[in-house]
């Protein structure tokens, strides 16, 4: 179990599971409501939709010491979106 994400597959597969998850964040949480969509075009209840979200996502953060440049890429992705949607860091005048 020590050697768990220590193969030289884990890399590649954390590419794609990136890709996945920015897909998946990208569908469910547009810059603007008509911009919602269905991940990857597939019928899915909001609730599984929710779910493969936060797997992809502590997957992603479980074995991120492998791949630590698409973790950095994803932490500033989610930084600037949080920017972006927190109205205190918007002039609201």
């Amino acid at each position: 179990m020590a050697m768990l994400g220590q193969d030289a597959i884990t890399p590649h597969l954390l590419a794609h599971l990136h890709e996945w998850l920015v897909e998946v964040e990208s569908a469910l949480h547009p810059d603007h409501f008509t911009g919602f969509r269905h991940p990857f075009g597939l019928e899915m209840s909001l609730e599984n939709e929710r779910e493969l979200e936060t797997s992809f996502r502590l997957d992603l953060l479980a074995f991120c010491r492998r791949a630590p440049e698409l973790a950095e890429q994803y932490l500033r992705s989610v930084a600037d979106f949080s920017l972006d949607v927190n109205p205190q860091s918007k002039d609201l005048d």
